[in-house]
């Protein structure tokens, strides 16, 4: 009787201290934490829109030193130039062209259009107006001094002021790369006491007599 009573006392002993020391509890599992979603990528930048010019819009810009095709009719042909400028335009509905219309501007002086082609067609000297109920392409041929410069197309057939509108706009240069300083060499380990020379100093003495 008494052994049942010691064993059930030993028993509540031992329940009672693994209550009492939190140590031997097991561990109360932790949820995992949740991942944060990734940003979704930028969106791609939009094109920029053309030029707008009063008629239409300047789809193209060809700023060069070599003399584009030319016939022999063509005002241009007898005609030489530093650089040239041939401007693309898609002309609106229902509006026209002519070589009156524009000019480039560069510092106060005006550079008139020399010529006019219908689409890819080459510079002829026939053409000096161009009309068309649709949307239609045509090109304009400038001497200029310069290939690397900035110009404003202005319409010289209205005297309303208009925002300028600049061609052969160049792209800002690129910021200076930091020059990172330059790496001073190491320090040269002292020389070792005595030198590095195998013998002593002053070489053997004789053995005395």
């Amino acid at each position: 009787m008494y052994r049942y009573v010691l064993i059930l006392m030993m028993l509540a002993a031992t329940v009672a201290a693994q209550e009492s020391n939190p140590a031997e509890k097991p561990a109360e599992a932790v949820p995992a934490a949740e991942k944060p979603e990734a940003a979704p990528p930028p969106p791609p930048p939009k094109p920029k829109a053309p030029p707008r010019v009063r008629t239409g819009s300047v789809i193209k810009q060809e700023f060069t030193a070599e003399k584009p095709a030319v016939d022999s009719e063509s005002p241009a042909s007898k005609k030489s130039s530093s650089a040239w400028a041939v401007l693309t335009i898609t002309l609106d509905p229902g509006r026209a062209a002519s070589v009156f219309d524009y000019v480039l501007s560069k510092d106060g002086t005006e550079y008139p259009c020399l010529d006019l082609a219908d689409g890819d067609d080459s510079f002829k000297g026939s053409r000096r107006n161009y009309a068309t109920a649709e949307s239609k392409t045509c090109r304009m041929l400038f001497a200029i001094p310069s290939a690397d410069d900035e110009y404003e197309i202005v319409f010289k057939l209205s005297s309303e002021s208009e925002t300028p509108v600049k061609l052969n706009v160049k792209p800002p240069p690129p910021p200076p790369e930091e020059k990172k300083p330059e790496e001073k060499p190491q320090a040269e380990g002292k020389e070792k006491a005595g030198g590095e020379s195998g013998g002593s100093e002053g070489g053997d003495s004789a053995p005395a007599d």
